[in-house]
């Protein structure tokens, strides 16, 4: 990472510290209960972009959710051919964020505004503009692969051994929002 992007990723992380909450009623939440679902990934290729396109279909029909919503980041100026005009997908790129990485726009607005029964984070990494998203998102309930210092984001964390790839992070959660009796 370049010492400029570095720097920004720092202070952003700073202003996300100080960002209040949302204001959300928590509830927790399994897929038999919820008709919403929001998703946040990163866009690092097409292949991942799939995946995740894969995955909502897949909450759609295996358990019936209505409206599943996936939100992602593409770390470029510029978005991909196969990343516009996709029916449930909206993206934010480099030019949606200011200098610190904070996100604008109608489709974060959009998105944070929405009370989805579940949010399901599906980054490993601390994304600056996703977690600006995550933490004034006011979905009922917020799932996540633990990190130490982003735990407070989240409802309900897993801890992953080892490198896990997105599909067994995937099986995870599917399995643990299935078994959950609120």
């Amino acid at each position: 990472m370049s010492l400029i992007k570095d720097l920004k990723y720092k202070v952003g992380s700073y202003f996300l510290d100080t960002e209040r909450d949302s204001n959300r009623k928590i509830q927790t939440r399994n897929f038999e209960l919820s008709t919403s679902i929001g998703i946040l990934f990163k866009v690092e290729s097409e292949s991942d972009f799939i995946l995740v396109k894969q995955y909502r279909k897949h909450l759609q029909s295996e358990f019936g959710i209505q409206s599943v919503s996936a939100f992602g980041w593409i770390d470029s100026k510029q978005l991909p051919d196969y990343a516009t005009l996709h029916r449930g997908f909206s993206f934010i790129n480099q030019t949606n964020v200011n200098w610190y990485c904070k996100p604008f726009g109608e489709e974060y607005k959009e998105f944070t505004k929405t009370p989805f029964d579940i949010l399901i984070d599906l980054t490993f990494d601390a994304i600056i503009p996703l977690r600006f998203a995550l933490k004034k998102s006011v979905a009922r309930m917020k799932v996540g692969r633990y990190h130490s210092n982003d735990y407070k984001l989240y409802d309900l964390t897993f801890n992953l051994k080892g490198n896990a790839l997105l599909d067994e992070y995937l099986k995870q959660t599917d399995k643990y929002l299935k078994l959950i009796k609120p």
